[in-house]
This record gives structure tokens, sequence and C-alpha cells, in this order.
């Protein structure tokens, strides 16, 4: 969500669109559940959980889409006598509508999609083909752009759009070739870049562009003054850059990417996290295998920001710089010190806006906009704006029978972090994985190195095409997992029952190996279950296997059946290994 400093030389108005907001002037929403948030220059958006869309912020643009905005009623004077305030230091809700599924706010304008894949923007100067006089006034409240109703991610600050076909479209500056159309014209209205169909995700910075396809591969374009394209950087300050899309090396596990000002920052599969350009090497930051995503942006006084999401909900800073106020951050600093963050949004300013698990919203604003000696600059914690006040406990939504069990599961770790949370979604093959491997850890007390170690085994690198995850490749090495296909693992991919059933009879195996104790037998009596015929071949034994050793039961109270192709939950995993007995 792409954001632009709005530069019109006015402290107070500032103060009264970025300062943070009071929790008690908010009383009236406060446990309002939100799911999305977008920083622009100088104003914020956000979506909640019932549908509703809410802004709050500068307004001199009609940017907060109430159909209001804030002009001077004739000539500007420093008392502010003719001035019409309608910016909000609340947040405010947009129309009724309670459709919104996504909103991206930018310089001067906000941008949402509905949930039948319409777009719409209010504000200035929108894609739709046209410019608005600047003595005219703003759009706004929200219009529909064009009649499409196809589309699905936008970047920050609504410079690209992506279609559920997976097509690229974008609009507005392109003197650095940022659009990525093969030119260095700007655009009125949205145009396809290129004729790819495999585009997942998209970050525009202030000057390039970088955006991740469905194979996993990382591509930028645009500016190369500080080598934020991953390659050499230009040492001139007019150079156009590339104009169409261009490959950052050849590596396909890259899972999120951030294009702020002067430095591109991306997260791959295995957790690592890589930057370059403005301060970065163009190597990977620090050591850490467990961040999961990251968000940037910058435009005001050459500010640089990137703040990076850990499995564990901590948030940290990758850089944050701007010359004239904050220094240069060149190992990861952390922003507080709550565990509980879900997302978060950087404005084109330096407003930062952050969403918790429990759905509150809570946010930085501009320096300018707080005193001088306020602590909580650079890295203190955020300021409440609005939402729940108390945190969700995350095993609430744990199912009862589960949840002692998985509290005990916790306390013996072998439960991974970033799954201790939704315990009634379907677990992925990479989450199974993990949890088999921090199992393994757990019974017997070494890690997942000294048991590779013992067994005169190594991992390697080159398993599989689509995840270079170190836990799953010493779980292949291991023999707890084959992959999905030849050279395949599909780490997102969904997990049933009888996958289960496999992965868990190979992992009891390998401690079985690992200690010498040789009491599974290799060939598990055949179970009473009456529906195996309905697995799949290389299923059976381990359905046996788990219902020989009282692991896994079957589905019903009634019938002794195994469903093996129902879908295998978080709680289910984490119950199931907490089964496991020796004896």
């Amino acid at each position: 969500m792409k954001k632009k400093f709005f530069s019109l030389a006015l402290a107070v108005v500032m103060v009264l669109a970025l300062a943070p907001i009071a929790p008690e002037a908010l009383s009236a929403n406060s446990e309002l559940v939100f799911v999305a948030v977008s920083a622009g220059g100088n104003h914020a958006a956000a979506i909640g959980a019932d549908g509703s869309l809410w802004t709050w912020g500068l307004n001199d643009e009609g940017q907060l889409g109430d159909g209001t905005y804030s002009y001077w009623d004739g000539e500007w004077d420093e008392n502010y006598e003719n001035y019409v305030d309608n910016n909000k230091t609340t947040p405010i809700r947009v129309g009724t509508a309670n459709d919104w599924v996504s909103v991206s706010a930018s310089w001067y304008s906000t941008m949402a999609i509905k949930t039948d894949g319409s777009l719409w923007a209010w504000g200035r100067n929108l894609p739709d083909g046209t410019v608005i006089d600047w003595d005219a006034p703003p759009t706004t409240t929200p219009v529909q752009i064009g009649t499409d109703t196809d589309w699905k991610t936008m970047s920050e600050g609504c410079t690209f759009i992506i279609k559920t076909d997976g097509s690229l479209w974008g609009w507005g500056n392109n003197y650095h070739g940022q659009l990525g159309d093969g030119t260095t014209t700007g655009q009125l209205e949205f145009v396809r870049i290129g004729a790819d169909s495999h585009w997942a995700s998209i970050s525009s910075g202030s000057h390039h562009t970088a955006a991740i396809k469905t194979d996993g591969t990382l591509w930028a374009w645009g500016w190369n003054y500080s080598g934020q394209l991953g390659r050499s950087a230009s040492d001139d300050y007019s150079e156009v850059g590339e104009t169409s899309p261009v490959q950052i090396g050849t590596d396909s596990d890259w899972i999120s990417v951030a294009a702020s000002t002067h430095n591109t920052v991306a997260v791959k599969a295995d957790g690592s996290v890589w930057g370059w350009g403005g301060g970065f090497d163009g190597g990977r930051i620090g050591a850490d295998n467990d961040w999961v995503s990251v968000v940037g942006n910058g435009e005001r006084n050459n500010l640089n920001t990137a703040i990076a999401m850990k499995s564990d909900g901590s948030l940290w800073f990758l850089v944050h710089n701007n010359t004239e106020t904050w220094e240069t951050v060149t190992t990861p600093v952390r922003i507080g010190t709550d565990n509980d963050w879900a997302s978060a949004a950087v404005g084109r300013a330096g407003t930062v806006v952050f969403l918790k698990t429990n759905g509150s919203i809570w946010a930085w604003g501009y320096p300018s906009s707080l005193e001088s000696d306020d602590s909580r600059y650079p890295y203190g914690d955020p300021l409440y704006v609005i939402g729940p006040t108390t945190q969700s406990d995350p095993l609430d939504s744990a199912a009862g029978w589960a949840r002692p069990h998985i509290e005990s599961a916790i306390a013996r770790g072998f439960v991974p972090e970033e799954i201790q949370s939704d315990y009634g979604e379907t677990i992925t093959r990479q989450e199974f994985c993990r949890m088999a491997v921090k199992w393994l850890e757990s019974q017997t007390e070494a890690s997942i190195d000294d048991i590779l170690t013992e067994q005169g085994l190594a991992r390697d690198p080159d398993a599989f095409g689509d995840t270079s995850d170190p836990d799953i490749l010493a779980a292949f090495e291991l023999g707890i997992t084959s992959g999905a296909g030849p050279g395949i693992f599909n780490p997102s991919g969904g997990f049933t029952r009888e996958q289960a059933a496999v992965m868990i009879m190979n992992t009891v195996r390998a401690l079985d190996r690992f200690h010498g104790w040789d009491i599974f037998l290799d060939t598990p009596p055949a179970s009473d279950f009456t529906d195996l015929d309905a697995a799949s071949d290389w299923a059976v034994d381990g359905i046996n296997f788990v219902r020989a050793n009282s692991i896994m039961g079957g589905t019903s109270t009634t019938e002794a059946v195994f469903s093996p192709k129902d879908a295998f939950t978080r709680e289910q995993s984490i119950v199931t290994f907490a089964n496991i007995m020796f004896g």
C-alpha cells in the first residue's frame, strides 16, 4: 500500500492528521474488529471484519471519502482563519456498505476493492483517464473505476493492481521506468504490464517497483540509483532505469517483498531476509530464519522504512533512515515488546499503521507531529487508535477437547509458534513438517542437525524446486516426507488424514532408528477401518500403523471409519503428536 507525503507546509494540519489518537475519543467504536489497514501520506484506511470501510487523517483532497474535503475559503493566512477543516482525528465510516475486501491509501487518494471484484477510488487524480484541475473540488466519495470485476490485489499507494487471472496493471508517474510498460511515459489510467499472467504480489516504491511471480521468482524495474534493483548502482541521479521487469538473481523461493525509496528487501521461504540498495550490501540481513513478511516505503526527505515480521508475531526495523532526524539501522531492531502483531503498513511520510491479532489498530505519525523528546521514536511502542482493547487468547480458537492437549504440547516445546493460533484451520504441509521436526527434537533432546549427523545424512538443497526450508529438507533426508511429486513439496498445500498418518509413522520410525529401539513393527497389523478402500495405496500402512499404536483413531463414534481424504487441522495434528506413547 503505497503512500506519498503531501508537501503542504502546514504544521497545524499535519499535527491534526497524524498525531496519536486518544482511545477515549473512540469509545463508541472501540470494540470494532479490523482485518486490514493501509497508510497513506497523511491519512490511513482500514476494513472491519464486517466489511465496513474506515478512514482518518488529512482530508485536503477528499481522500477520506466522506463527501467533504479541507480547503482555504479565500487566501492562505498564517492564522488559518479561512481554513475549512474537514480533517478527521478519529476514524470515520465511508458510506454504509459492508462489502469491502481490500484498501490502499495513497498520497492524495484512496482505492478499494469490493467483494464482487469491482474497483473504487476517491480523492485527487484517479486512474480513470482524467486529471482534475487543482482549482476544482476533488472526488470526495467512492466512484467505480471502469466496469471490470476481476480486480484482486493492490500495491501500496494504488499504483499497481493484480487481477484474478494473475495479470499486472499499473498507472501513474513513469519518469524512471517504474511503471514497467517498456516506456517512460506516465499513464492516466491502468495499462497492462507485459503479457505474463503469473504475478502473485507487488510492491511499488517511490521510483522503482518489485514483484514476485507465482513460481517464487523475484523481479524489479525502475530507478537503480542506489542499487535497489539488485545490481550495481547507476551513480546517476537522473537515470532512466529498467523500463520492463528484470529478474533479481535466479532463486525461486521468494515469499514477500517491499520496495522503498532507495532499497528493496525480501523474504525467502526458508525464513531468511535479504536487502539491496541504500543501507544494504545486497546480501542476507542477519542469520535468523524466522522472518515471514516485510513491508516498506519512503518519500519524505529520502526516508526509507522497511519493517519485517517474525513468526512469533514480533515486528522489527530492517532499515529506518531519514537524513534529517533518524539514524540508519543496519541490523534488525525490535519495535516495542509485543508479540501479537498481525501486519503493518508504511506510509510515504513516515506514518506507520499496525494491526494486532485481536483486530485493533495502532499507529505512529510523522515525527513533526509529536514532541521531539517523545521516547516512542524511533523504536518505541505504537499508540492505540481503535479496536478491541483486550487481546484475545489464541487458545480460544481451539475446540474444548483439544485445548488441554495443546497447552501440554506447547509446554513440551514441539508446537511451532506459527501454528499457535487458528487451531481449527487445515494445517499446511510445511507446518506439519516443521512440527514433526520439533517433535523429534523434543523427544531426542538433540537438534535436528545432530540427528542428521548421527544418521550420516545431510540436507540436499536441490531436493525440491519450490522450497529450501531447512526443516523440510531435514524431514526429506530422514524419510519423513517424500514430497508431493518429483522435485515438488507444495509447502502451502493442505493436509489430509491419510497424509498425516504416513508422516507420523515415518517420524516415529526416524526416532526409533535414532535411539536404536526397534520397538515399532515394520508391518503393522491390519486395522478394522471399513473405508480403507477409499485410502491411497501408499497410505494404508500408515493408517494401520497409527491405529495399531493408538496414535490416531477413527472419525465416528458409531462406525469404524478413518475418512482418509478428510482435511487435517492444526489442533488435530498437535493432539496426534501428543498421543504418541512408548512402551
